[in-house]
Order: C-alpha cells, then structure tokens, then sequence
C-alpha cells in the first residue's frame, strides 16, 4: 500500500509512507532511539469489511478486496499481533532499527532474540 501509488487509498496509503520514512529517520536523529515499522499485511479488520462497502473506490480494488475475502487471504488480527509482542519481548536488532519489516520476517525469522 505504501510502495507504490493506489487509487482510492491515497490518504491511507502516504500516511503509511510518511511512517516509514519517518522510522528510517529517527534513528538518524537519535541514536538512542530505536524504531521498526512492522507490516501487517492483509488483515481481516473492520476497516477491511467497511472499504467493501464503499461506492468510490475502484473496481479494480474493490474486485481486489472481494478476492482476498473470498478466497480466505485476509489474516485473523492475531496473527500479525504476535511480531507486537515478540518485539515487547526481544527489543529490537540494531541490524532492523529504522526499517520496514514484514511481521511475518519478525515472528520467524530468528533475529529477533530474547537476550537470556
């Protein structure tokens, strides 16, 4: 979403943009401060159910979110919540500081270490 232009997402999509290029910064800023921004990825959340719904979107997006729903890709909210809490557990890697990252890369990847 925050890659590339997309239409009807615009506000949702350079919010998402701003964040990663802010996370990126901030370690530049202050090194004390460490930051990783997580993606999610297709999440099955109200937000999901409501843009179904809307008549401005595009067909092509619309068509877009029908197939995800219906073809069961949208991830349950608990899914992606477990990278929140293995990075409450772990901290987060110099190596990651200021990145993007899939949550997917945090729950499996074995970067993420609890130090003990």
């Amino acid at each position: 979403m925050s890659q590339k232009p997309c239409e009807s997402w615009t506000p949702y999509a350079s919010t998402k943009a701003t964040l990663n290029f802010l996370c990126g910064c901030i370690p530049l800023e202050d090194s004390r401060i460490k930051c990783v921004v997580m993606t999610p990825g297709a999440v099955d959340t109200q937000m999901q159910t409501q843009m179904r719904q809307e008549d401005y979107i595009s067909k092509d997006l619309l068509k877009f979110l029908e197939t995800l729903k219906d073809e069961g890709k949208l991830l349950k909210p608990e899914e992606p919540a477990t990278a929140f809490s293995v990075l409450v557990e772990t901290g987060i890697p110099e190596s990651l500081n200021g990145q993007t990252v899939y949550w997917e890369d945090i729950v499996g990847s074995g970067k993420f270490k609890n130090p003990d």
